[in-house]
């Protein structure tokens, strides 16, 4: 059995578009990376508008995140501490 015309006709137009699409390719990535970039800058910005720097001076009273395990549940304390800095390091 012969193919029509319009399946030909499919398959000329389907691998005209594939080499097109794959001549674009890299431009998509680009773009891909410039929006995925923008992105993590507004990210960042809204991160770094709402978090207030702290200095921390010898003497001060810190409390410390614990670790979460297999045995803590939602009873188990959040912070350790108050723990008083001994130093300050960087």
């Amino acid at each position: 059995m012969e193919p029509t015309l319009r399946l030909e006709m499919l398959e000329e137009d389907n691998a005209n578009e594939r080499r097109v699409d794959l001549d674009l390719l890299p431009e998509v990535r680009e773009a891909a990376h410039v929006r995925e970039f923008a992105c993590k800058l507004r990210a960042e910005k809204k991160y770094n508008s709402r978090v207030v720097p702290r200095k921390l001076k010898t003497g001060d009273l810190v409390l410390r995140r614990t670790l979460r395990d297999v045995s803590s549940n939602k009873l188990t304390p959040n912070w350790d501490g108050p723990f008083r800095v001994r130093e300050e390091v960087g």
